[in-house]
């Protein structure tokens, strides 16, 4: 969601020693430029030249200089004072990048103010389309979360933590969606939400740990399995997510694009890490569902017939569509990386990536009928570890599931604990 979102008054301390080179913007034709230059050096020889330059031109000539694009939008600044304003037409439609050469040889520093002003917005012409996506968004998951706790209401189901916790990141996503096109509105109207815009930047930071550590929690079977996390497991589930979003807000908070390729480098490991956490929860979280599947098929009833099945079905479906969709995105997101895609189109597709997440671990962690609800919680299978089962994972056959004469579960019949799952026979 931080696609559609950036400060786009530009503040930069200048030195005249290097070229300045700013964030691109999308320019419709008729848009204005103002740039502001305050210093509290006056002297002679303080000549610059601003060009809007497109990628191709710095393929061309990648060191520009005074003169050096002469057939080019340009705006020639001559510092004569402690401050200095100039405003200016620019009449071509197309994302153009800011560059800032300084001529001669005097060495003085100054502080840039640069404002750039559509037609009928602030707003970049690439931002304008998230106007009406964001909205949009907002009120369909509104909807149909409403709606999902209005089931869990009727049908007075139990609620688990997992699902408490599903619930209100639910609600965070819905209330970071709001603020962010409040900011975006805001921004469109006026050009300066700066104060706004870094109070969303902290509110989408919470989310987005939020909705990693849901995802690490749903996968390790917390509160549905007999599984204990320890203290550790929950920080690193809130701290790696928390660290991963933290480095893009010092990269846009600092305004220097040189972070970009060691930030970048950094979270593609620490993603990497978390793909290999989650996978390995929802194995784990498999392996204990399937020792009990087992230990109900070794009482002749057919494991199938039972809730605990339902137990097993939410994490083999989690592990193929949380992974695949995942997989899905992070290829289509280098894709848009490639083709330079706008922002709306980056920002629609990360909505629509949150969105299915979200809505796959919901409708997994669904009310059910009574039967299988009575089931549901770990709390039942909670109790002294006497009197649960020890079960070597070698001793557990591949085919157990296949039906062979065993007879189908009823609610009459109680069913044994979740065993202990021992992963290795001991000698």
């Amino acid at each position: 969601m931080l696609y559609c979102l950036f400060q786009l008054r530009i503040i930069r301390d200048v030195s005249s020693k290097t070229a300045l080179r700013l964030t691109d913007y999308g320019f419709r034709a008729g848009a204005t430029i103002n740039l502001s230059f305050e210093s509290d050096q006056i002297g002679q020889n303080r000549r610059i030249e601003f060009f809007l330059l497109k990628n191709e031109d710095f393929t061309l000539n990648p060191e520009p200089f005074c003169g050096s694009f002469g057939n080019k939008f340009k705006i020639e600044v001559t510092l004569n004072s402690t401050k200095d304003n100039y405003v200016a037409k620019f009449d071509n439609d197309g994302v153009y990048i800011p560059h800032i050469v300084h001529c001669g040889y005097t060495n003085y520093s100054y502080r840039l103010y640069a404002v750039f002003k559509n037609p009928n917005s602030y707003l970049d012409y690439r931002q304008e389309p998230c106007l009406v996506i964001r909205p949009l968004v907002c009120g369909i998951s509104l909807v149909l979360t409403s709606i999902y706790i209005i089931i869990f209401i009727r049908n007075k189901t139990q609620i688990l933590r997992v699902r408490l916790v599903i619930m209100l990141c639910l609600v965070s996503y819905i209330l970071t969606t709001g603020i962010s096109f409040i900011v975006l509105s805001s921004e469109s109207k006026s050009g300066d939400a700066a104060g706004w815009l870094r109070l969303f930047d902290i509110i989408d930071l919470n989310y987005r740990v939020f909705f990693i550590t849901t995802i690490v929690l749903a996968s390790s079977g917390w509160s549905i399995i007999n599984v204990s996390l320890t203290l550790w497991q929950v920080l690193k589930a809130i701290a790696i997510p928390f660290f991963i979003y933290s480095l893009n807000l010092f990269v846009k908070w600092s305004g220097d694009g040189n972070w970009n390729s060691l930030v970048g480098f950094i979270q593609f490991i620490l993603i990497i890490w978390l793909f290999k956490v989650v996978f390995e929860s929802l194995d784990e979280a498999q392996t204990h569902v399937r020792a009990h599947l087992y230990l109900i098929a070794q009482e002749n009833i057919d494991p199938v017939t039972t809730p605990i099945y339902e137990k097993y079905q939410i994490y083999n479906k989690m592990l193929f569509q949380v992974i695949g969709v995942t997989s899905f995105y992070i290829f289509i997101s280098i894709i848009f990386l490639a083709a330079n895609s706008p922002f709306w189109l980056t920002d629609l597709f990360d909505h629509i990536f949150n969105m299915s997440i979200l809505g796959i671990i919901a409708y997994l962690y669904r009310p059910r009928n009574n039967d299988v609800e009575s089931y549901m919680g770990s709390e039942n299978d909670n109790g002294n570890d006497l009197e649960r089962e020890l079960i070597n994972l070698e001793d557990i056959s591949q085919d157990f599931l296949i039906s062979s004469g065993r007879t189908q579960w009823d609610r009459i019949r109680k069913l044994p604990k979740e065993p202990i799952v021992q992963y290795k026979k001991t000698k």
